[in-house]
């Protein structure tokens, strides 16, 4: 009988048992088996997050947590490992996300479908009641700009009560900013 081996990267050495057909004779072989380190890009097979649902989008914090967003899971955040992070807990989680940005102060932009379609959580996953952007449709897209202002595209019509066609600037706090009007069709 066999069992299947866990191997590391580099040399292993492994004892393998030979029995003769007469099932009496029998000879043990060691033979060093060499694991290659992965390259990077290389598959992770030990890597295996079990999401939930349709995962739109992940975006990756500074100490290396992933998050992801998705159709049913709204926002949740995995381990550099891939296992769950129980101290993050979003409220409304099962809302879904098309979109997640990583800000400077560890704050994550969200963007989708449900209302508010554009929010901030704290690092801890609690909303930030700091980020008002009241956008009145959904938002697929969050970019964070070098200066801090965020833009957001989707299909909307309104941002802060201000007609803006599908695409729209914030600043940090989530009020439009009255510079960029574009005229998306």
């Amino acid at each position: 009988a066999s069992t299947p081996l866990a191997l590391n990267a580099g040399a292993n050495t492994v004892d393998v048992h030979v029995t003769a057909q007469d099932d009496v004779t029998t000879k043990t072989y060691t033979v060093t088996v060499v694991r290659a380190a992965p390259a990077p890009g290389d598959f992770d097979p030990d890597f295996n997050v079990i999401a939930g649902g349709v995962i739109n989008t992940i975006a990756v914090q500074r100490d290396g947590k992933i998050l992801l967003g998705g159709q049913d899971i709204g926002v949740s955040r995995r381990n550099a490992d891939g296992t769950a992070d129980t101290g993050f807990n979003v409220a409304g989680a099962s809302n879904p996300v098309h979109s997640l940005a990583v800000l400077p102060d560890d704050k994550i932009l969200v963007g989708g479908l449900a209302v508010p379609s554009a929010y901030r959580l704290n690092s801890d996953g609690t909303v930030d009641p700091g980020f008002v952007a009241n956008v009145n449709g959904s938002v697929f897209s969050t970019v964070v700009e070098p200066d801090g202002r965020i833009l957001l595209g989707g299909q909307f019509f309104e941002v802060g009560g201000q007609a803006r066609n599908n695409v729209a600037r914030v600043n940090a706090n989530g009020a439009l900013e009255p510079g960029l009007a574009p005229d998306v069709a």
